[in-house]
């Protein structure tokens, strides 16, 4: 079978990193003689002349045809299924994120002709071989026993030879619960940690099929479930010379010491980046991360006593939260002197206890389609998808914009003077608003970001996740 893999984006932003479960998944299917090709539109604008899917259908004539789903760029995935479908009738499947959290509302929709729900390498085979079998189905993927996939196959990536980052993957899955995570519903809550050896045989095989790799970049749902793990594989990393800087999305603070932060500033990165959610403590106890606000200031003090940049994660509109608890959030990113703020909104995702704190506690919802929680430093947000009536939406733009302008986050150049301001007296802030501009023109910004990072590079949107399975 000839199968084309896709994975859309939505217009305005901008990855780097390759879609690390098309890769996955086309190993699986040439292993088994299938022949693949990858259409990775994420980054049409980071690695450039990349076909149209219509040149692509046309020269390839695929048998079949996968597409991996986000929210934030489902209607795009439609858009791309049905141009493809326009021009061959082909089965379409659906998986990623998306897919495994809406499955019933992905197969409605009619754009797709088969959704497969959870981790796809189990059964991609079978939906591939015989398409009819689960034909207006949803199809259940298994957890996979991460020791046994295949190393990635960027070779079938068209543009494969200009694509400059790999995203390692050491493990799979989180054992922890935190409320607003939706990785368990995608996945699996069970920690699944790849043998080290498998990591560096992957790592050797890329460097071979990336001739324009540049650094490694490792997004575990939880890298750090075993500290001592991960430091051995920093260790062996540095051990094999491979010249190449390595960048770690998020780690826990609780796993955060002296001696992890040397090993990551040796193997090249320029910063850390912790998720410290909230500022206020009741709120943040109810997220139930199974760690706590001083774990979170303990570990930033370690981040700059090694002279790292220090990245935070904050999520307005958590259960318990409030316009006024945002403040919360702001004095604590003050406190803890970060490089770079990532303000999202929550988006509470089926399956998530946030999205039961949501429906027991008065909880309104609105279609979630193309919403994207975070996607560049901005004092706007997207339309918020869910409120209660002591958060509504209208507050939490307003959070959102106090959250921007007190810690400096956003892009002057791109918001302008006069529009900043205008939403300034709009929502009353008139004074922190000037004040911030203040600080960013004579260079004082709270956020200025860690130059020596690759995660400074300023791209548009979530920048990996997996394939059909899509995390």
């Amino acid at each position: 079978m000839r199968v084309l893999l896709v994975h859309p984006k939505q217009e305005g932003t901008r990855f780097r990193t390759p879609h690390l479960g098309l890769a996955l998944l086309a190993a699986v299917l040439k292993r088994a003689g299938h022949e693949v090709r990858c259409l990775d539109e994420a980054l049409r604008d980071e690695i450039h002349r990349l076909p149209p899917v219509e040149e692509v259908v046309r020269a390839f004539q695929p048998d079949v045809v996968g597409f991996s789903l986000y929210t934030a760029a489902v209607s795009a995935a439609r858009a791309l299924a049905r141009r493809v479908k326009a021009m061959r009738d082909v089965p379409l499947i659906a998986g990623g994120a998306h897919a495994s959290l809406y499955p019933d509302r992905v197969l409605a929709d009619g754009c797709f002709d088969i959704v497969v729900a959870g981790e796809a390498e189990n059964v991609v085979l079978d939906v591939v071989a015989d398409p009819a079998k689960h034909w207006r189905r949803v199809v259940r993927g298994e957890p996979a026993d991460v020791s046994a996939l295949p190393v990635p196959d960027y070779a079938s990536f068209l543009g494969h030879e200009r694509i400059y980052v790999h995203p390692l993957m050491t493990s799979r899955g989180c054992p922890f619960n935190c409320s607003f995570c939706c990785v368990h519903s995608i996945g699996s809550k069970q920690w699944r940690r790849r043998p080290l050896e498998a990591c560096f045989e992957e790592m050797d095989a890329v460097r071979q099929s990336l001739p324009s790799l540049r650094w490694v970049e490792i997004h575990d749902d939880c890298p750090s479930g075993d500290p001592e793990r991960f430091k051995e594989l920093l260790r062996q990393f540095l051990a094999r010379g491979y010249g190449l800087p390595v960048w770690v999305a998020n780690i826990r603070a609780d796993a955060v010491d002296d001696e992890l932060a040397e090993l990551l500033k040796e193997a090249g990165s320029g910063s850390i980046c912790i998720a410290a959610e909230h500022g206020n403590p009741e709120v943040f106890r109810m997220i139930g991360k199974g760690e706590s606000l001083p774990d979170i200031e303990r570990a930033a003090e370690i981040i700059h006593r090694h002279g790292l940049g220090l990245r935070l994660c904050f999520v307005i509109g958590l259960p318990g939260d409030s316009l006024a608890r945002t403040a919360d959030s702001v004095r604590l990113a003050r406190k803890l002197r970060p490089s770079l703020i990532y303000w999202n909104m929550a988006h509470p995702f089926p399956g998530t206890r946030m999205r039961q704190w949501f429906e027991e506690h008065g909880g309104v919802f609105y279609c979630d389609d193309d919403h994207a929680s975070y996607r560049c430093p901005t004092v706007a947000c997207e339309e918020p998808v869910v409120e209660t009536p002591e958060f509504t939406r209208a507050e939490r733009r307003q959070a959102k914009f106090l959250a921007a302008v007190e810690t400096d986050q956003y892009d002057l150049r791109e918001t302008g003077l006069l529009p900043l301001l205008r939403q300034a007296l709009r929502f009353g802030y008139t004074w922190k608003a000037a004040r911030s501009v203040a600080r960013k023109l004579l260079g004082r910004s709270l956020g200025r970001g860690a130059k020596t990072d690759p995660a400074s590079r300023r791209t548009r949107g979530p920048s990996s996740g997996g394939a059909l399975r899509g995390t």
